[in-house]
């Protein structure tokens, strides 16, 4: 009965002030439409779904920071690894269940085929554990190996859209195309990835060691490297940060001739934690993020 005499008094009060009342809906409305939106934004970064299904098992070392080794002279740099350095520091993780290195970045590049007109495609450069990491949905063929990696052979895997638009099929596993003007054998067709998977997203894939990437290095220790870490629970998170740590002071030993050291700033980062990282030399402060979302 009070529920009823609510809903009336309210009808009643809405009547009368008619253009009050339409303003205060309108405002409540929006207000509920603005937290869902921000609320969407935040699940797309940190949520899984595939590729990134396993977004709560990874660990991200996406940039690298080094100063020198003479304190006296306060030089420091930051951004992606070599190939060396990427081993050396996160590698020869045994708590891992697998790690991955590729290229952090997306290169702009031309595909082509004969007769048929250029696609300009985004590109990303990876090992042969990339597809063990991360559960792509596989068409045709299947992506490139250890053995196709480690020979730095030319093979690719292209997304579907990609496939319709060179070859007019996605089942042309086995056929060659063009890259950048270079022969590349397509090893696998993918289903197509949404650009808000940062670490899996890209139209073609090929192994950094077919461009020689893996040899690419300044200071010695830096390239154009990164790295992701599949742990078999988030609860060996410690244990892997731990070993990281090891590793740091073991390969610092090594590189101290180059006159430079590496700094971790708290590396690797949980999925959450990277995709708020805004710069290589500054750690990021998660609580702080959370509040803000708050």
């Amino acid at each position: 009965m009070k529920l009823i005499n609510f809903i009336k008094q309210s009808w009643t009060a809405m009547r009368q002030q008619s253009m009050l009342s339409i303003v205060t809906i309108v405002g409540t409305a929006l207000a509920i439409f603005l937290i869902m939106i921000v609320v969407m934004i935040e699940q797309v970064k940190v949520a899984p779904y595939s590729p990134e299904s396993n977004r709560d098992r990874m660990l991200h070392a996406t940039w690298a920071s080094i100063k020198s080794v003479d304190e006296s002279q306060g030089w420091s740099s930051n951004g992606p690894l070599s190939y060396q350095s990427a081993k050396a520091l996160y590698k020869a993780v045994e708590e891992a269940e697998a790690v991955t290195i590729y290229c952090p970045n997306i290169d702009m590049e031309v595909v082509a085929f004969p007769g048929k007109p250029p696609v300009e495609v985004d590109l990303r450069q990876t090992d042969d554990v990339y597809w063990r990491i991360f559960d792509f949905k596989v068409i045709s063929g299947k992506p490139y190996s250890e053995a196709d990696f480690e020979a730095g052979l030319p093979v690719a895997v292209i997304s579907r859209s990609v496939a319709r638009a060179v070859f007019g099929s996605d089942d042309v596993a086995g056929k060659e195309l063009l890259i950048g003007h270079a022969p590349y054998k397509v090893a696998a067709v993918v289903e197509d990835v949404s650009s808000l998977a940062t670490h899996a997203y890209g139209q073609v894939w090929i192994p950094f060691t077919s461009t020689g990437l893996d040899n690419d290095t300044w200071n010695g220790v830096m390239g154009g490297l990164c790295v992701t870490i599949l742990a078999h629970d988030e609860d060996d998170f410690d244990e892997i940060r731990a070993s990281v740590l090891r590793n740091y002071d073991r390969y610092n030993k090594e590189i101290e001739p180059t006159g430079w050291k590496f700094i971790d700033l708290g590396r690797p980062y949980t999925t959450e934690k990277d995709a708020y990282a805004f710069g290589a030399n500054v750690e990021p402060d998660i609580k702080a993020e959370r509040r803000s979302r708050y």
